[in-house]
């Protein structure tokens, strides 16, 4: 049996959009022995990756342009030796399973319980000898069941899931992350290398939207694809059909990448193509397969409706989704009708902007979804201390702004004291503890001078804030 190598021997490069997984992850190998380098993104990571330096990939599947699943195509591609490990969440589990097919070692999942296991996996990973038993019984297998079981499977079995895949995830995911899914399984129907979605915009032309190789070969390709008037995606569309086409690189000892387009139709208005690159050298595409890839191109039609439709129907639901207080756009709006009759009549109107203290260290320490959870609280508070009559709304990212009508300085001194001692008394469980929450305060009234619009109270007022800012958490200040 091979020995198992020494932590202090194995360097590992990670990347993932859990930057707090990432930070516990390097601490807990870099204290077994392992080297960790950290990469910011799935860029990052492939401009600092070489084979001599790293003996495993840690990337996370949900890393964006590129993604862990075009890290590790790049990753078998230029060094097929070094293992690759994808990090997922609960929610993305099937697309690091779907990498395992690809050739990824394994998948772990980022939370902080599975670190030692972790360690584990990096030191299996390594260990693991090449299974050329596999490839042979592959071999056979392939032998016994004739020529045409392989391709029933690659034709037929690998495409319906595929789709079962994207239809899942076309509800329930960003647009951004289906269309990669569609690329992804368009170079799984094709046994391409690489493939693209691009989007037709009325002043820039197509533009790719999704990962797309980032070394000097791939800014041919991407000119090769993009070029206006005359590139391969402006010629799939003057065609309105699937075309195929290669592309000669500087060197003519090396074989020219081979490209196949299709349009992208909804209603007959061209919205989008798609491309894959890198095909195989000297082998037809036969039309099932080719049948296989107009329908992905579909299937990213319907992505892109959905997700037209759900930003539609989005801006015609007033509240925030996160808080329940008004979108940014409906607070202003009725604040700004609020003001005019304010003026009109002469009544005073007062101004609150609330941003909670800390939110970068508090979403960084114990995620995003607790984040959501502190900004609901604030917001309940708000909303108990305030007046029916008054306005509510998530105004910037962790910022509330309050809209109190008929108020003047001492309503206002009395409601802001009232929301600080709110705000500061809540308590909120984590796995680190209890966290006690505080927020910082700007209120100005209206009338003063200077101020023609509801705009201008609003900028008064966050200056206030900022001036609350640098006196410290949990203050109030007063423009």
């Amino acid at each position: 049996m091979t020995p198992q190598p020494q932590a202090d021997e194995i360097q590992v490069i990670l990347a993932d959009p859990n930057m707090a997984f990432c930070v516990a992850a390097r601490r807990a190998l870099e204290k077994q022995g392992f080297g960790v380098t950290l990469a910011h993104d799935g860029a990052d990571l492939l401009s600092r990756f070489t084979p001599d330096q790293f003996d495993v990939v840690l990337a996370g599947v949900n890393l964006r342009r590129p993604t862990g699943l075009d890290i590790l195509r790049h990753v078998k591609k230029h060094a097929p030796s070094i293992p690759v490990i994808l990090l997922c969440d609960e929610d993305s589990v099937e697309l690091a399973e779907k990498g395992i097919s690809e050739g990824a070692f394994t998948y772990a999942q980022t939370s902080e319980d599975e670190l030692d296991e972790l360690a584990d996996l990096i030191v299996e990973a390594i260990d693991s000898p090449e299974d050329d038993d596999k490839l042979e019984s592959s071999d056979d297998e392939n032998a016994e069941s004739g020529p045409e079981e392989p391709k029933r499977e690659n034709t037929r079995a690998v495409p319906l899931r595929l789709i079962h895949q994207i239809t899942q995830a076309i509800p329930a995911k960003p647009l951004a992350d289906v269309l990669q899914l569609i690329a992804n399984a368009s170079c799984q129907v094709l046994d391409a290398g690489h493939a693209v979605v691009l989007l037709l915009h009325a002043t820039t032309g197509f533009q790719i939207v999704t990962a797309y190789e980032s070394d000097h070969s791939g800014d041919s390709i991407r000119e090769f694809i993009e070029r206006p008037r005359e590139g391969f995606a402006q010629r799939v569309a003057n065609a309105g059909k699937t075309l195929i086409d290669a592309m000669t690189g500087p060197d003519p000892d090396e074989p020219p990448v081979q490209f196949i387009g299709t349009p992208m139709f909804n209603q007959k208005q061209l919205i989008g193509i798609l491309v894959a690159y890198d095909l195989p050298q000297e082998q037809l595409i036969d039309l099932e397969r080719i049948a296989w890839f107009e329908f992905l191109a579909e299937q990213g039609v319907l992505a892109i409706e959905f997700a037209r439709l759900k930003e539609e129907n989005e801006h015609l639901v007033p509240d925030d989704p996160t808080t329940g207080a008004l979108k940014r756009e409906v607070f202003l709006e009725m604040a700004d009708r609020e003001f005019r009759r304010s003026w009109r009549y002469n009544h005073s109107l007062t101004s609150i902007v609330v941003d909670i203290d800390g939110m970068s260290i508090l979403n960084l320490r114990h995620g995003h979804e607790f984040g959501d959870v502190v900004l609901r609280e604030v917001t309940n508070v708000c909303r108990n201390i305030i007046r029916s009559v008054d306005m509510l709304g998530r105004y910037d990212g962790d910022s509330i702004a309050l809209l109190l009508l008929m108020t003047g300085a001492e309503g206002a001194r009395t409601v802001a004291e009232r929301l600080r001692i709110g705000i500061n008394s809540i308590r909120l469980g984590s796995s680190h503890g209890l966290v006690q929450i505080t927020a910082t305060i700007g209120v100005c009234v209206y009338p003063r001078n200077g101020c023609a619009s509801i705009f201008d109270l609003l900028a008064m007022t966050q200056q206030a804030q900022q001036a609350a800012r640098r006196l410290g958490p949990n203050q109030i200040a007063y423009g």
